[in-house]
């Protein structure tokens, strides 16, 4: 019949593409050395897609579902090495040697994470680790993997390695002090660039180590953030390394190589100058809300909506590059951070706020008080997002808007935070 026919030529069809491609395969394998093909493979996408649908039909075929996949064919692509799972992908396995393969894999990545370990000191691999880009793919996908084990996921993570793992150090939850070791690993490949080289302009450092020039661009758009006033990740723990190094940095087309660092006065005269302005602004109209639409004044409302979004950073105990005695300052003239009907009292917890939260008990577990130092050097945005607490409860007993909740209060007071700093140790001394 004419149906009969045409399933017939689908077949011919079907057959004739699956030989094509296996010989397509071969012929990677005898250029690369092995069958996997990734799926940014470029220079043959057909490839990589119709590598990763025979290992789908293995799957179904195994499972006893219906699959296109003959076991002549599954024979055929095994005697040139094909896996039917990659180490990418290690809880698809369901063969032995192939949990063989993935294991060996791993004690091979936690080998060179031991390594790394005592080199740098920590075993916070960035995700985008320019001498060994698996190690940080790895270590990210170890994070990933707990985060599913502790769920009750299914996961390929086991007890066995997280004792193995934790037993050198490594740290699961990703934190700021994390996210600074990191940054420090990105300076050190960059001081090491620059030692070898006598300097840094990015086109020099783009064909040597694409990763590492992609990440000195972000520094440096960062830098002319901070120097317009605008919000940035930069803390000014990372802008002082910056600043030492700065001479030696040069953006592309920039044959000075001149780049003169930001510093901090710099910073500090640009804000009074905006600062005197909206004063000027507050004796004329009586308040200090720049209008948006105001043509007079275009810089001084981008200003001043700056503020507002570094504040708001400040208060969630992030890096912010506003200080207490600017907030104070602003405050005296009778500057508002936000419209009360704006501020989201219905929301009692924040993702942040929490997070900060189990740092703050965790730290009473082992100090036995809630008083962190702003200058807690092993965690310095908690120090500030424990002052920020207070002086948000100030505002809110105050009868000021303020993004303390009487649930915040609770919690905190749960854990034994005093909302006066010293009150404690004045009690004592009355004594």
């Amino acid at each position: 019949s004419r149906a009969a026919r045409a399933c017939h030529k689908k077949s011919i069809k079907y057959d004739k593409d699956w030989m094509k491609q296996y010989e397509k395969l071969k012929a990677f394998k005898a250029r690369k050395g092995h069958c996997n093909v990734s799926q940014n493979y470029s220079t043959d996408p057909s490839l990589a897609t119709w590598v990763k649908i025979q290992r789908h039909l293995y799957k179904c075929m195994k499972e006893g579902n219906p699959s296109r996949l003959t076991p002549e064919r599954a024979e055929q692509l095994e005697k040139i090495g094909f896996e039917w799972s990659t180490v990418d992908d290690p809880c698809e396995n369901a063969s032995e040697e192939r949990s063989y393969q993935y294991k060996k894999a791993w004690r091979k990545q936690y080998k060179k994470l031991k390594d790394f370990k005592s080199r740098v000191g920590h075993c916070n691999v960035p995700q985008d680790y320019s001498k060994d880009l698996s190690l940080g793919v790895w270590v990210k996908t170890q994070r990933n993997e707990y985060r599913k084990w502790m769920e009750k996921q299914e996961s390929c993570m086991t007890e066995k390695r997280i004792r193995t793992l934790e037993k050198i150090g490594f740290e699961w939850i990703l934190n700021e002090s994390i996210c600074d070791m990191e940054w420090m690993v990105h300076y050190g490949d960059l001081k090491q660039f620059i030692s070898e080289e006598g300097d840094c302009d990015t086109i020099n450092l783009s064909r040597k180590n694409k990763r590492l020039s992609d990440w000195v661009k972000k520094q440096l758009e960062q830098y002319e953030q901070l120097k317009e006033g605008r919000p940035t990740g930069m803390s000014d723990k990372r802008r002082n390394a910056l600043e030492k190094i700065a001479r030696k940095l040069s953006r592309p087309n920039d044959p000075s190589n001149d780049a003169a660092p930001i510093q901090t006065n710099q910073i500090e005269t640009e804000w009074m100058k905006q600062y005197e302005k909206l004063r000027e602004f507050k004796l004329r109209k009586g308040h200090c809300d720049v209008s948006r639409s105001s043509k007079t004044h275009p810089t001084l409302y981008k200003w001043t909506k700056t503020q507002k979004q570094l504040y708001e950073l400040m208060m969630e105990g992030k890096s912010s590059d506003l200080t207490q005695e600017q907030v104070e300052a602003l405050e005296k003239i009778g500057f508002e951070w936000s419209k009360p009907q704006k501020i989201r009292q219905n929301v009692k917890f924040t993702h942040d706020w929490l997070r900060r939260y189990k740092e703050l008990k965790d730290y009473k577990a082992r100090e036995g008080n809630c008083n962190v130092s702003q200058r807690y050097h092993e965690n310095l945005a908690l120090g500030k997002w424990v002052k920020a607490q207070r002086y948000m409860y100030k505002l809110m007993q105050n009868g000021k808007p303020t993004s303390m909740t009487q649930d915040r209060v609770k919690a905190l007071e749960r854990i034994g935070f005093e909302w006066c700093r010293y009150s404690s140790s004045t009690a004592k001394d009355s004594d």
